[in-house]
């Protein structure tokens, strides 16, 4: 225990924390040490990913619900396939200059939806017009009523408001990471608006990957399970992570490592989370490994 709690304050250190007394302390210690004990059970699984203490460690289950945040709606408005069969075996927009953004930090606020969706809207904007803008999720957070801000939403629902509305950029109106009045009138009519948006036909490796292929695309996972919620690094594979969606993430490319195939995600818990700030979650058909399959998503800009 003494090793553990030598652990805990070099945790503390690293990631900034700030207990007011003892008591917390002490009940940030108690869900350390839990994390601790799944981490060490992750890891002897020898699996293809591996397993690390995080900015959650130390907070409770109930606490880290605040960092996800994606509610699943019934599919609604046009399925496509997308060209049913991928062309290329390897995709990563991330080693395309000016098209995807640094990884961004949502913060205790279940608004991974807007990020997910900023992010789309994003690089759709960029690979059709060559300019790489970083958006509003603040905007998106406040402005969308049909989602409920920090208390979760769909970045499909994110997508259909855009068609009507413009999004602004991150400068114009800052992100607060919490949920506030719309302020858009404050900022004039300046961005970017949505001309289209699809569902991607669900459960389907296929079609995930022709989308992904064309542009970055919105998926939808389960993070509230360890696999997720302690991924440092490698490949997350199997039914570990479950099937019951509650995170939105950006899908940004796909490939294979030693003979495992797998999508590689951005997230949008900071760059010290997972493989700096991403995620590789294997590739199965079906629902697909933590649900990734279950109702991806995306847009065009005009």
């Amino acid at each position: 225990m003494r090793d553990l709690e030598k652990e805990f304050l070099g945790y503390i250190t690293e990631h900034g924390k700030n207990y007011k007394d003892i008591k917390e302390y002490e009940h940030r210690f108690e869900n350390f040490a839990k994390a601790h004990m799944e981490i060490i059970e992750l890891n002897s699984e020898n699996g293809t990913a591996f397993y690390a203490h995080n900015f959650s460690s130390d907070m409770t289950d109930e606490e880290f619900a605040n960092y996800l945040g994606d509610q699943e709606y019934d599919n609604y408005g046009v399925v496509t396939v997308v060209d049913a069969v991928p062309k290329a075996t390897h995709v990563d927009w991330t080693q395309v200059d000016g098209i995807v953004n640094p990884v961004k930090n949502q913060g205790h606020c279940g608004s991974c939806w807007a990020f997910a969706a900023a992010a789309v809207m994003e690089s759709a904007h960029a690979i059709k017009h060559g300019q790489l803008l970083s958006l509003s999720e603040q905007e998106i957070v406040d402005c969308v009523d049909t989602c409920h801000g920090c208390n979760g939403g769909s970045s499909h629902r994110a997508f259909d408001y855009f068609k009507d509305h413009n999004v602004v950029t991150e400068s114009e109106y800052p992100y607060k990471a919490e949920t506030g009045t719309c302020r858009l009138h404050e900022v004039g009519s300046s961005g970017i608006h949505v001309e289209s948006d699809v569902w991607t036909t669900p459960y389907s490796r296929s079609a995930l990957k022709a989308s992904i292929e064309k542009q970055p695309t919105s998926v939808s996972v389960q993070a509230d399970k360890s696999p997720f919620r302690y991924y440092k690094g490698g490949i997350i594979t199997g039914t570990a992570c479950g099937v019951d969606t509650d995170h939105a993430i950006t899908a940004v490319g796909y490939g294979t490592d030693n003979g495992v195939e797998y999508y590689k995600v951005r997230n949008s818990w900071g760059s010290s989370w997972g493989e700096h700030g991403y995620v590789r979650i294997g590739v199965e058909e079906g629902v697909g490994v933590c649900a990734i399959q279950k109702h991806p998503s995306s847009a065009w800009t005009s």
